[in-house]
């Protein structure tokens, strides 16, 4: 651990952390609390009502706003536009309100950011037709012959239209192009099939009637197939797109179309304005590129000849259609060399002429890229590691787990790709849009957000920006305007306590993006293979997942006390090899892993045997690799990957296979089991073969490793080593000991709740004790020199106890209605989800439910504690008219001290709940019913009886 801990202190990434965490930690800067992604809903925003909003977002601690301009939903009612007029994007009036609200939020010392565009992917009307997207689709039409087959551009398109399937949900904004070409005809002889076969490259000036728009093909004797390829552009427009940046999509493989659209953003805010746009921001946003299957470039046939050495057109119409069962293996085993290749070509050009064409631009305006460079065109890792900004996402779904239905939280898979390529990179600002809901919208509680805040900090991200703030004036009325995502603003139930989520975050992130995430352990994945079998994915939520444990392997090492990174071919390549170490930048990989891959570059097989003949560690997983990539010259490259590999063998690396997939696996493309909970036993007890075997040392060492246990680790630029720890379960704790790798000194708790750094009552001759209740989290620190932190925090938790006192009914309960509704009261004898009351009015509601009994004592115990179990909401506890405290996560359980008296004791329970019943009753609001007409009743208030437990 120690050789960690000195690389890490004597590189200049810690240097660039300028924060005093220990100083920083009960009070950190506003820049560090979570920011909201603030939906400018038809792009009708006033400066009053901006200063209105800002001033409720800062109470609460939100450190910054996304700026993000987009269409009004369809919902809303006609009336309620007359509040304001709509700006159109980029207008003199559209850019005075953008230039209040950055004056406004920083006069509150609030971060702004603003969103490039409008909506998703970003366009206009104002586009040259040149610059508008292109993508080509293959069409497969069976023919025989001798005889004639006739197409016109109408039935062309009429077949294209029955595979539209195929784009999924990313085509459901598609319609029919304003361009439509056949660029590419193949016959492909499929007369003897145990042959290699042959195609018949036709020629397109003597078949195809490019202004009519028709094919006629003279079609020789036998049976064929004829793959065309056809070139659409302008097929598809921008989503949501506000006022004047609604239309066709830019076509982001155009580097000076690109340009055109960021330089004319970029100029009309300056001449409205006078100030660049690095004067008014902090960062410009990309939101996840949704490009609709975007696949082609104008020139890309003569940029694919220069660098894989071959005609596309060859292989084109074979690599954009489904596989032939009846292609012989040869055959088919070219065209997915040739995918790769293409594909491979493709992102090559969509990082130079996009990702850094943008990067550029930004640095040039002196502000930051935030980006989520990810969708189908990026590498998956490569294209994070070029914005200074990268983001990932985690999402909120239905979860089909219980009746009624809860949601599930899931820190999708791109998240571990981008943290590492910020690792990689030296960012130490790592954002993710935080808790996107565009499902359960209203269903969402404060517990929701901080799983969704430990999951994605167990992927290594580090600052949440909410899904979001809707822009929506009180006279819109309630709901009001809602775009997408949680309802944040001061109408929600939970609102007040909003801060409390604001204060963990802000503590949480102050210390990660001011220390120095550590890994030992790289990790490659079968990206190459992946292209070859699947294409380009879309991410955040690939179809393909091979081997199964290809995005979990990363986890279950953490879960084992040992940090990691994804890296990739081109990572591996331009590292260094010192010291029995890959070292990228200040990275530092003792060990390194691939996941089932059998096909890489040669570049890559090459420095995986030096790394190992240096001394390096390398286990292989499933397969060995034995070939190369690519079309061209694959015996020589299948020579010298063998070669390598052979070599990396000899000199110690290892092979293992890994465990076969747990017997109820969730099935990752469905977004009914996004977020489900993994058995990681296996991936776990593999983990630790894997370390045995290589001598690789633990950051920490965690007894008995548990699937919903995890953590990452962090060291400071004074030596300072933070470990973070989570527990994944709503509703069981979990429990380990730790043993600290070579750290001497007593560890500290650091209270992220409440900014108090303590001597660990968990901690006793060199073990420290873990328990966490459930969804609880623990931030550790081993301190560089032996600090003296405040007073021990005893453990509360006692043995047994000498009497239970029950709650009898009646409860006295008072409902204060969400949004000053009606207040009105009801009397219980026995406690229930009113979800399910048969009382109308009460399972309807929305709001705060103030629960009032009393106990009688007849002497006063040592102590006291009452238990309410697990609830969707928050709760609050007042006895004898004193505020206990308040519980927004896990399990709600009070501890009773200095509030009880002999005689009667009085109690009250605030209860607030989500939106999600009363929003299904407003059945004559559209708005409403939009994410809410379809989903059951959602569990609430205290479901359980309630008992008094008292201590001697």
């Amino acid at each position: 651990m120690l050789f960690i801990l000195t690389s890490f202190l004597s590189s200049g990434l810690l240097a660039k952390k300028t924060e005093d965490i220990f100083e920083a930690f009960e009070n950190p800067d506003k820049q560090y609390g979570p920011f909201v992604r603030w939906w400018w809903n038809g792009t009708r925003a006033e400066p009053v009502e901006i200063a209105r909003q800002l001033d409720i977002m800062d109470a609460a601690g939100i450190g910054g706003v996304e700026i993000n301009s987009i269409a009004m939903p369809d919902q809303v009612p006609a009336e309620s536009l007359n509040i304001a007029p709509e700006l159109e994007w980029l207008s003199k009036e559209w850019t005075d309100v953008v230039l209040a609200a950055v004056d406004e939020s920083r006069e509150r010392g609030m971060t702004p950011d603003i969103i490039i565009g409008s909506g998703w992917p970003f366009g206009g009307e104002f586009l040259k037709p040149e610059h508008r997207i292109k993508r080509v689709r293959s069409l497969v039409i069976e023919v025989g012959g001798p005889g004639v087959y006739e197409a016109d551009k109408d039935k062309l398109w009429d077949l294209l239209a029955e595979n539209d399937h195929i784009l999924g949900a990313e085509g459901r904004n598609d319609y029919r192009p304003e361009r439509l070409e056949v660029i590419d005809l193949q016959l492909l002889d499929k007369t003897k099939t145990n042959l290699y076969p042959k195609s018949i490259t036709l020629n397109l000036a003597e078949v195809y009637d490019r202004e009519a728009g028709l094919i006629r093909i003279t079609v020789p004797e036998g049976y064929y197939s004829l793959h065309a390829v056809l070139l659409e552009q302008d097929y598809t427009a921008v989503k949501h797109g506000s006022l004047g940046a609604s239309g066709p999509v830019l076509d982001h493989m155009n580097q000076a179309a690109v340009l055109s659209f960021l330089n004319n953003m970029s100029d009309k805010i300056t001449q409205h304005t006078d100030l660049d746009m690095g004067e008014l921001f902090r960062a410009t946003f990309i939101d996840s590129l949704e490009l609709s299957h975007s696949n082609w470039a104008y020139d890309f046939p003569e940029r694919f000849k220069e660098r894989r050495g071959y005609d596309i057109f060859d292989w084109l119409g074979y690599i954009l259609a489904e596989p032939d069962e009846e292609w012989h293996a040869a055959f088919a085993e070219d065209v997915k060399r040739a995918k790769y290749d293409y594909y491979s070509v493709l992102v090559e050009l969509f990082e130079e002429r996009f990702i850094t064409t943008y990067a550029d631009w930004a640095e040039e305006h002196g502000i930051d890229s935030r980006f989520q460079t990810y969708g189908r065109l990026a590498h998956p890792l490569n294209g994070s590691l070029i914005p200074t900004i990268p983001e990932g996402e985690t999402w909120i779904w239905e979860g089909f787990t219980e009746n009624p239905p809860s949601v599930v939280m899931d820190s999708t898979f791109i998240n571990k790709y981008v943290s590492s390529a910020a690792h990689l990179a030296g960012r130490d600002t790592i954002t993710f849009e935080a808790i996107t809901n565009a499902v359960p919208v209203f269903r969402e509680s404060l517990e929701d957000f901080k799983l969704g805040m430990d999951i994605s900090v167990l992927d290594g991200l580090n600052h949440p920006v909410m899904h979001g703030y809707n822009y929506t004036p009180v006279e819109a009325g309630f709901p009001g305007w809602v775009r997408f995502g949680v309802y944040l603003n001061e109408r929600t139930p939970f609102w007040p306590h909003f801060k409390r989520f604001s204060d963990y975050v802000s503590r949480l992130s102050m210390v990660l993006r001011n220390s120095e995430n550590i890994a030992s352990v790289g990790i490659l994945t079968a990206r190459g293979e992946e292209w070859e079998r699947a294409g380009l994915q879309y991410y955040p939520f690939p179809t393909d997942h091979y081997p199964w444990y290809e995005y979990l392997m990363a986890r279950a090492f953490q879960k084992v006390g040992v940090g990691t990174d994804y890296l990739s071919e081109e990572v591996i390549q331009d590292a260094k090899i010192r010291g029995g170490e890959l070292r990228y930048n200040d990275r530092r990989y003792e060990l390194l892993v691939l996941l089932s891959v059998s096909a890489l570059q040669t570049d890559t097989a090459e420095k995986i045997a030096d790394f190992v003949a240096k001394g390096g560690k390398v286990v292989f997983l499933d397969q060995l690799p034995n070939r190369g990539l690519g079309l061209m010259h694959q015996g020589e490259k299948k020579q010298a990957v063998s070669k390598a590999i052979h070599r990396a063998r000899e000199d110690g690396a290892f092979f293992l296979q890994a465990p076969d997939a747990p017997e109820i696996l969730p099935d990752f493309t469905n977004r009914n089991q996004r977020g489900f909970p993994v058995d990681y036993s296996g991936l776990i007890a593999l983990s630790e073969q894997i370390l045995e075997k290589t001598g690789v040392e633990k950051q920490v060492n965690i007894v008995n490793p548990d699937s919903y246990l995890s953590q990452v680790n962090h060291i400071d630029r004074n030596g300072n080593h933070y470990f973070f720890f989570a527990n994944k379960h709503r509703t069981e704790p979990v429990e380990s000991e730790l043993t600290f790798s070579n750290e001497k000194k007593n560890p500290l708790d650091m209270n992220l709740h409440t900014g108090q750094i303590t001597s660990s009552p968990h901690w006793s001759e060199g073990i420290y004790h873990l328990k966490l209740g459930p969804l609880e989290s623990r931030l550790i620190v081993i301190p560089a020199k032996s600090k003296k932190g405040g007073d021990k925090v005893q453990n509360k938790d006692k043995p047994s106890h000498a009497k239970t006192l029950d709650f009898n009914g009646p409860w006295e309960l008072t409902f204060k209605t969400v949004d000053n509704g009606p207040v009105f009261s009801r009397t219980l004898d026995t406690l229930s989800d009113l979800s399910l009351s048969e009382d109308p009015q009460v399972s309807s509601f929305s709001g705060a439910v103030h629960y009032k009994n009393q106990f009688t004592l007849d002497t006063l115990p040592a102590s006291a504690a009452i238990d309410l179990g697990f609830l969707r909401g928050t709760t609050t506890l007042i006895v004898n008219g004193q505020t206990v405290g308040t519980h927004w996560y896990g399990q709600h359980r009070y501890e009773l001290r200095d509030v009880l008296k002999e005689g009667s004791n009085e109690v009250e329970i605030v209860v607030t709940t989500t939106l999600a019943n009363y929003m299904r009753t407003k059945k004559d609001d559209p708005m409403a019913q939009r994410f809410s007409f379809w989903f059951n009743p959602t569990r609430m208030g205290i479901e359980q009886d309630i008992q008094v437990k008292l201590y001697e």
